[in-house]
């Protein structure tokens, strides 16, 4: 039999309350990210969105772009058709789950994006 050497330790447990945030999951996880909710979708599901008003710069690579920031811990990357008197706080769009092909250290893969239906 094969010695395993990986184990996960539980380290910590939390009592959710009505005041837990994310930020209090991450304080306790030492700034830690937290799994993307894309990953709870469906390739090609649809719904609704709502835009926080806030629009996030990131870098990749050294590649600038920016991200609309929405509720429950969405982004979508900002393109050409942004409308000011459409794309404003409290907005609710539709979106739907959309993926494309990368490459991860030389291993192909796939990453699951979001995008705003027209």
């Amino acid at each position: 039999m094969a010695a395993v050497t990986n184990r996960t330790k539980v380290i910590e447990q939390m009592d959710l309350k009505p005041t837990t945030t994310a930020k209090n999951i991450i304080e306790k996880l030492g700034g830690a990210q937290l799994g993307s909710p894309i990953n709870s979708k469906a390739v090609g599901e649809q719904f609704d969105v709502v835009l926080t008003g806030k629009i996030e710069i990131r870098e990749f690579n050294g590649v600038k772009s920016a991200h609309y920031l929405l509720e429950k811990g969405f982004s979508i990357r900002v393109n050409a058709s942004f409308d000011p008197k459409i794309h404003k706080a409290g907005a609710t769009l539709k979106a739907e789950v959309r993926e494309m092909a990368v490459e991860r250290n030389g291993v192909p893969s796939t990453q699951k994006y979001l995008s705003f239906i027209d």
